[in-house]
This record gives structure tokens, C-alpha cells and sequence, in this order.
């Protein structure tokens, strides 16, 4: 198998780069739900991996779209219907827009309202002005 993408098929790096990511994500789910029923130090240690795990995974999605972006990509298969043809290319790029949402917006935007600050989102108003009213969010 070679290294580089080809026009017929997709070469060793860009699947390696694909392969790693997905198992990232699916520990990043595993640690998730581990850390649902852990006492408060243990989650916050869990939650250090988990931000450890994405911030692996958004490092490693800007080196595949970079990868992507300096090799030619195979085609789709020309056995494939136009409509497709336009989800297969919709959910590929709505995957790379998750790769590059949650580490980079919804950490943060998480991360802040979990701590107790004000959350703001495109400068809309508080979604939540104190701690006590977080079970009405």
C-alpha cells in the first residue's frame, strides 16, 4: 500500500489518520460514560483525559485535512446516485465540522458553564445567570 493518496485509493497515512481518530472517539464516549458515577476528584481526573483525548483528536483532524489537502482523493464510486453522491459529501464535511466544534466550542462553552461563569453564545443573552438555576437550563 502506498504512503500517498491516489486518485483510485486512499494511501496509508490518510487511513492511519482515519483509523486513530476513530478510536479516539469512541474513548472519548468510553470516558464519558465512566465518568458519569464517579465520586467529584475522580470525574475531574477523568474530565482531564477526556480534554487530553480531544485535544489529541482535533490535532490529529488538522493534520488529515492538511494530509487531505496535499494528496489527490479517490473518487466516489460512479455506481453511486446523485443524491448519494451529496449525503456522502454532506456528512463528510459535517464530520469535519464536529472534529473541529467540540474540541474548539463546545469544551469551552461547557467548561465555562460548569465552572459557575456566565455563558454566552454569539453575544446572546446568559443562558444561565447563576448555579442555582442550571436545572432549569
Amino acid at each position: 500500500m502506498a504512503m500517498r493518496n491516489t486518485t483510485r485509493r486512499w494511501g496509508a497515512v490518510a487511513q492511519l489518520l482515519h483509523w486513530t481518530i476513530v478510536v479516539l472517539i469512541i474513548v472519548q464516549f468510553t470516558l464519558a460514560a465512566l465518568a458519569e458515577d464517579l465520586p467529584p476528584l475522580k470525574k475531574l481526573g477523568m474530565l482531564a483525559r477526556h480534554k487530553s483525548v480531544g485535544i489529541t483528536i482535533l490535532a490529529l483532524a488538522i493534520l488529515r485535512l492538511t494530509w487531505r489537502w496535499l494528496n489527490p482523493t479517490p473518487a466516489l464510486p460512479e455506481t453511486l446516485k446523485p443524491y448519494q453522491r451529496v449525503l456522502a459529501h454532506s456528512t463528510h464535511a459535517l464530520m469535519y465540522l464536529l472534529l473541529f466544534a467540540m474540541p474548539l466550542w463546545v469544551d469551552d462553552v461547557l467548561s465555562t458553564w460548569v465552572s459557575g461563569q456566565l455563558v454566552r453564545v454569539l453575544q446572546l443573552p446568559d443562558l444561565c445567570r447563576k448555579r442555582a438555576l442550571y436545572e432549569h437550563c
